[in-house]
């Protein structure tokens, strides 16, 4: 019973905002009866704080975040309702993480049944998203009424779809032993990245490639594949048939570039770099005037929206979770967040070179090249902090440290 709840929470929480019933998804659902079904087990067993003992106790720091963030009321100076927003939405956030977490267990049967029914969730979507290539077809709650082809899978937007498919890649090429389907699953995702026309999700995709090569030692052939590649994009390039969104952010990568110098000018950006390079001024000069406290949960939005003339776009969300978490936690709380996170990405690295389980060792692998990855790519959409992938990868990262835990598991194929 437990394990049918759980792949259809993990199903439904890839799907997302995809079929709704007056407000009421399949996610929610799940999650509501996952939550009974522990309550109950738990009343009859009594067994919980045994049953803690078995996962790994950095998952404490998800509380300590959830905590953390809902105490930073006593920080808010302009929205309550923005507040209120943004922790009932990041109380699912933490609980699709903690759900994964205790599924898994230190039970590697689990583990591979989560990756599975997750495995399945984002081919579908990938397959979703090359159908909405034509241009009728995109999501009907989607932020943007696309009218041209640009896929947005199951998310709100583009670049949402770009960050999702940048972090399931490294697992697609660390856990995919099939190189035919490997390689036709990394083509496709290329192809919708393209016409998304991310930079950033092209930029993640490579780079995940790059340390998967690196990783492998396999030298020659990145140099073979790349220069394939770079052949192919000069050849696309002077025949005009790549989709505009991406060829237009290429031949201006330096303008882009330039957004993350904080002495840059804002006359030299456009578009999303000038965005951005606003944004990044404004939450540093609003956390200078409060000695860099934060601003409160959900607050940057109010914050950017009173500095509505310099922001030629008016578009009043962060776009980097860094800088959101920065502007709205403060630095102390930020300093402990980036020790954790590089904690989990050192942690399952050390899994990688020394676990003996083959497959328990590709997985924290997938997890360490994701998270990498994730810090460039959570820089595209304006939040990444309700897409529910971010929170999957934090319970997967985790899952896997009470794994390696246990010693039967460090000595099995």
């Amino acid at each position: 019973m437990l394990k049918l709840l759980i792949g259809v929470f993990l199903f439904s929480s890839v799907l997302g905002i995809l079929v709704p019933y007056n407000g009421l998804y399949v996610f929610k659902i799940s999650l509501f009866a996952i939550i009974i079904y522990s309550i109950i087990t738990i009343l009859k067993q009594k067994k919980f704080l045994e049953y803690l003992k078995t996962v790994s106790k950095v998952h404490f720091f998800l509380y300590f975040l959830l905590v953390y963030y809902m105490a930073t009321y006593f920080l808010v100076e302009y929205s309550f309702n923005d507040y209120t927003h943004f922790i009932r939405n990041f109380i699912k956030d933490i609980l699709i993480s903690l759900v994964i977490i205790y599924f898994i267990s230190n039970k590697i049967e689990n583990l591979k049944y989560t990756l599975k029914i997750l495995f399945f969730a984002y081919f579908v979507e990938i397959l979703f998203g090359l159908l909405q290539l034509y241009p009728s077809i995109y999501m009907p709650n989607s932020t943007v009424n696309y009218i041209s082809s640009i896929p947005t899978g199951f998310m709100n937007n583009r670049n949402d779809f770009g960050f999702v498919l940048s972090l399931i890649t490294p697992y697609i090429l660390f856990l995919i032993k099939n190189k035919k389907l490997q390689y036709i699953l990394l083509a496709l995702i290329l192809i919708i990245i393209l016409f998304i026309g991310s930079i950033v999700a092209l930029i993640c995709f490579n780079l995940a490639i790059i340390i998967y090569f690196i990783i492998n030692k396999q030298f020659k052939n990145m140099m073979y594949i790349y220069s394939i590649f770079i052949v192919l994009f000069i050849i696309a390039s002077s025949v005009n048939i790549l989709p505009k969104t991406i060829a237009n952010k290429v031949f201006n990568i330096e303008k882009i570039v330039n957004y993350i110098n904080p002495d840059a000018k804002s006359s030299n950006l456009t578009g999303s770099a000038k965005h951005k390079h606003q944004v990044i001024k404004i939450s540093l000069n609003k956390l200078k005037t409060i000695q860099y406290i934060g601003v409160g949960a959900g607050q940057s939005y109010s914050v950017l929206k009173e500095h509505s003339s310099e922001l030629d776009e008016k578009n009043y969300s962060v776009h980097s979770f860094w800088v959101e978490m920065f502007m709205e936690s403060g630095i102390y709380f930020f300093v402990l967040f980036l020790i954790f996170y590089i904690y989990l990405i050192i942690r399952n690295f050390q899994i990688f070179l020394n676990c003996k389980n083959h497959y328990l060792s590709y997985v924290a692998i997938s997890n360490s090249v994701a998270l990498i990855v994730f810090i460039l790519a959570s820089n595209s959409p304006s939040s990444v902090f309700h897409i529910y992938t971010t929170w999957i990868l934090f319970g997967l990262s985790i899952a896997t440290l009470s794994i390696s835990n246990v010693k039967q598991i460090k000595g099995s194929k």
